[in-house]
C-alpha cells in the first residue's frame, strides 16, 4: 500500500510505503501493518458474527519508536467506541468516548498529565477558500479533446499531501482506473500546476502536515 492507503497490485513496479499481514482464525481477523522497513504501524483485530457482519474492533497504533500511539475499541452492536491517544513518553494525551455517533465523554492532557481544554484543530484551506479554488478550476480546467469526442464524463478523486508550509505534494489519482486516462491526467495537472499555497491544517495552533482528497468533476454540457 502507498502512503495514501491505496493498494498497489504490483509493488515491484511502484513505490510502496506499507505492507500488511492478514491472519484469519474463525470469526476473528488480525491485521498487521508495517512500513517498508518493517517498522510496525498498527495492529487491528476485527470480530465477526456467524453471518459475516463486523461486531467489534480493537486497534493499536504505534510510533516509529514502537511506543503506543493510540488505542481504539469499537462495539458495533452497541454503537459505542473509545479512543485513547498517547504521547511518545507513554503518558495519556486524550480519551474520547462516543455512543451512536455522539461524544459523551472527552478529556485532554498535556505531556505532564495535567488536564487541558480540548485541542484546537483547523482544516487546510486553499487560497480564497473553496470559492477561490472553484474559480481556479473554472479558469484552468480543460476538458481533454479525446474524452470530449468520445463522450467520456466522470469524477476523478485526487489525493495529496499538504505540507506544513501549505504546499501541495505528491498528488495521485485515488480512484485510478475508474475514468478515462486523459481525465485523470488533466485532474493531476490541475494540482501539480496550482500556483498558490494553501493555509495548512493546524493542531493547537501549530501547522501540521495532512492528507487531502478532492474531487474533480468532468461533465459535458
Amino acid at each position: 500500500m502507498n502512503k495514501y492507503d491505496m493498494e498497489i497490485s504490483k509493488p515491484q513496479k511502484a513505490e510502496f510505503e506499507y505492507f500488511e499481514l492478514v491472519q484469519g482464525q474463525g470469526s476473528v481477523v488480525l491485521i498487521h501493518r508495517f512500513q517498508r522497513d518493517s517498522v510496525r504501524v498498527f495492529e487491528k483485530t476485527v470480530f465477526f458474527d456467524s453471518v459475516g457482519n463486523q461486531v467489534a474492533m480493537n486497534k493499536r497504533e504505534f510510533y516509529a519508536s514502537k511506543k503506543l500511539k493510540s488505542l481504539e475499541r469499537a462495539d458495533y452492536l452497541l454503537d459505542e467506541s473509545q479512543t485513547k491517544t498517547y504521547y511518545e513518553t507513554g503518558s495519556l494525551r486524550s480519551e474520547v468516548m462516543q455512543r451512536e455517533g455522539e461524544v459523551f465523554f472527552e478529556k485532554y492532557y498535556d505531556s505532564q498529565g495535567v488536564e487541558v481544554p480540548k485541542f484546537e484543530r483547523s482544516p487546510p484551506i486553499p487560497k480564497g477558500d473553496m470559492l477561490g479554488w472553484n474559480q481556479y478550476l473554472s479558469t484552468t480546467l480543460q476538458y481533454p479533446v479525446d474524452a470530449r469526442r468520445a463522450g467520456y464524463e466522470g469524477m476523478v478523486i485526487v489525493v495529496f499531501t499538504l505540507d506544513k508550509e501549505g504546499v501541495i505534494c505528491d498528488p495521485q489519482v485515488f480512484n485510478e482506473g475508474e475514468n478515462h486516462q486523459s481525465l485523470e491526467r488533466e485532474a493531476l495537472r490541475i494540482f501539480k500546476e496550482y500556483p498558490y499555497r494553501w493555509v495548512p491544517a493546524t493542531e493547537e495552533g501549530v501547522p501540521v502536515e495532512t492528507v487531502v482528497r478532492l474531487p474533480i468533476r468532468f461533465k459535458l454540457g
